[in-house]
């Protein structure tokens, strides 16, 4: 029976060494027809259930082997790897790549780092996606910020939240994230260089005309 996890690292270490590339083209070969059995519960009857580090160090592993992640055998490890990333209803751990299991999670830091040197050398990472704000009513200017990546904390858009008649209290979540009550007010502020505790409210008072 074979060490999945020891089997991966071997790779990992001839492809560093540069030892024995014959021998680093076998275990690829190995590794194409049994990624299920490193990646995921299949074998334990347990379909559809993914192990976070085991694909994130599989998508390293093919990436620098000069193998095409997105079909790696008969398995796409980049969409694989996507797919286990925390979206924002996961609160702080948003970001993060997390196994598809039942009752618990064993992600750790070395997948983390696996998984973004996977994507980053086969693509890109994501940047939140549609979980953060950057340009509101044209603001800042495309010449100025291009939007594409994530804002940086010390320039961003910061979110707000009041009742109607009431003040603004900076949301401690995201917009995607947060459930106003009705007839409540959201607003946007830009900060520069602020912190939680600094960030300017919103200008316009929350009071319905």
């Amino acid at each position: 029976m074979y060490d999945w996890v020891l089997t991966v690292d071997t790779l990992i270490a001839l492809k560093a060494t540069g030892a024995d590339e014959a021998a680093a083209d076998e275990v690829v070969d190995t590794l194409k027809a049994h990624v299920r059995d490193h990646n995921s519960f299949d074998a334990w009857g347990e379909p559809g259930r993914r192990v976070s580090g085991a694909t994130a160090k599989l998508l390293y592993a093919a990436v620098i082997s000069g193998e095409d992640p997105t079909a790696f055998g008969a398995y796409d490890l980049r969409r694989e790897t996507l797919d286990l990333v925390a979206g924002p209803e996961k609160g702080l751990e948003e970001g993060r790549v997390k196994d598809k299991v039942d009752g618990g999670d064993s992600s750790d830091t070395f997948g983390q780092s696996l998984a973004v040197l996977g994507l980053a050398r086969s693509g890109d990472v994501p940047q939140r996606g549609e979980a953060f704000v950057c340009r509101i009513e044209g603001k800042p200017t495309a010449a100025t910020e291009a939007c594409v990546n994530t804002p940086p904390a010390s320039a961003h858009w910061s979110y707000w939240h009041a009742p109607d008649g009431g003040n603004w209290a900076y949301s401690q979540s995201g917009a995607s994230g947060s459930k106003p009550a009705q007839g409540s007010f959201e607003g946007w502020s830009f900060s520069l260089n602020k912190t939680s505790t600094t960030n300017p409210a919103p200008r316009v008072a929350p009071v319905r005309p």
